[in-house]
């Protein structure tokens, strides 16, 4: 049995360590208990005053743990809870004075130490101060050329968008307390601005490409709902909330929840029942392009043809002619800068 040492506010790790000991644990003899201050056992507390206790030396939220344990807590729950917290905090503060301990280091080590120290601060202000203008200046060019690609911009909209559309949630969200059921929500409002129709088992059209005059509706396709997702993962990353998401807590990542990514399921088994199949780019093979090339030299070779057409069939034909030998995809050759 020992006396709390020091108070020690419990994050989410700790707290996960806490229930799960409390789970585990067996009957403490009351001869053993810890206790807050000397003299105050724990047995002779009231609930109240082990929850005030509690929530003063750990910021534990009682509620949150009775609803993590699915049980209502009793006074002798809570006394156990109590003895298992001052002990963990007992613990997390015996290791952070070890931590903060500077050891004497030997004679020869800090001859060492200095000499290096020495010969790197020599180099480092060997010309004067830190040129910080010129640092700060680099890191804005760094930044805005990550803000001004094709995928970030993207992103910036796409995070626009969301936090108007959280914000007329009733009650009011933000990015950052949304949680998994906010986001689905946000994805069903982005199916309804799809272009791929999805019919029904009973439609004449099932199975057909295309759009037609029917009643079945018009969504998203799995591919880009995948991708949907991604990006907004990406953005509550950025946001500083993590990659993953904690059920048992309710905090994290909600776009990496486990029912965002059952509903993504839903989706792909949806439209494959409807027999919708990804679209797919025709495929521009060799023969092709020299048929291609053939037909606007025949084209330049009329002396008539304007200026303006000229030169569309002049850069037609460089692109083709260039796409046949060096084999990369158009997208991507399409992609390309001169200067």
């Amino acid at each position: 049995m020992s006396e709390l040492k020091q108070d020690c506010p419990f994050a989410s790790d700790l707290f996960l360590d806490l229930i799960v000991k409390f789970q585990k644990a067996d009957f403490v003899d009351p001869k053993e208990l810890n206790f807050f201050k000397e003299g105050e056992g724990l047995e002779t507390l009231s609930c109240e005053n082990l929850e005030q206790n509690l929530g003063k030396s750990f910021n534990i939220d009682i509620e949150k743990v009775a609803a993590v344990t699915k049980k209502k807590l009793t006074q002798r729950d809570l006394v156990t809870l109590s003895h298992i917290a001052i002990e963990m905090a007992n613990q997390q503060t015996t290791s952070k004075k070890k931590k903060t301990k500077d050891p004497t280091p030997s004679p020869a080590k800090k001859a060492k130490s200095d000499e290096a120290s020495s010969t790197c601060g020599s180099k480092r202000f060997k010309d004067g101060n830190v040129n910080s203008e010129g640092i700060d200046a680099r890191l804005v060019e760094l930044d805005s050329l990550l803000q001004s690609t094709k995928y970030s911009k993207q992103k910036t909209s796409l995070k626009s968008e969301m936090v108007n559309f959280f914000s007329c949630l009733t009650p009011s969200k933000s990015l950052a307390d949304s949680t998994p059921h906010d986001v689905r929500m946000f994805l069903v409002h982005k199916d309804t601005k799809g272009k791929t129709q999805i019919h029904r088992a009973t439609c004449v059209f099932r199975g057909q490409p295309g759009r037609f005059k029917c009643d079945c509706p018009v969504r998203l396709t799995a591919g880009s709902v995948d991708s949907l997702i991604g990006q907004i993962r990406a953005i509550y990353r950025d946001f500083g909330r993590g990659t993953d998401w904690n059920d048992m807590l309710g905090i994290g990542n909600p776009a990496a929840a486990p029912v965002v990514k059952r509903y993504l399921e839903a989706v792909r088994l949806e439209q494959s029942f409807s027999s919708v199949l990804p679209k797919r780019a025709t495929p521009l093979l060799l023969d092709k392009l020299s048929v291609l090339s053939r037909h606007i030299t025949y084209k330049l070779s009329n002396t008539h043809i304007s200026v303006c057409d000229k030169y569309i069939l002049l850069r037609d034909i460089v692109f083709f002619n260039l796409l046949a030998h060096t084999g990369d995809r158009a997208g991507d050759l399409g992609s390309l800068m001169s200067d």
